[in-house]
């Protein structure tokens, strides 16, 4: 649970600027100096948000089969001679 809520932090806190930012940018009328149509600006970082968040779970997916295959190899069954 505390390695879900760690991945999931930056990706809300990143959620909650361009939020903030798509709000300025319709404050200000400023959709013509944007770079990103307002309209994309969220689906943009969504589409980043998940894919971060996709490769972060990839990674510890992955070193958690790497430390359990590992941790097999360790393990020597005893035996009696």
């Amino acid at each position: 649970m505390q390695s879900l809520l760690l991945l999931l932090a930056p990706a809300l806190y990143a959620a909650s600027i361009y939020m903030v930012l798509g709000r300025i940018i319709e404050l200000i009328d400023g959709e013509k100096q944007s770079l990103i149509r307002k309209r994309w600006l969220t689906k943009l970082f969504v589409m980043g948000d998940v894919l971060s968040f996709t490769v972060q779970m990839a990674g510890k997916l992955r070193t958690s089969i790497l430390y359990s295959h590992s941790m097999s190899k360790q393990c020597v069954p005893c035996t009696d001679r």
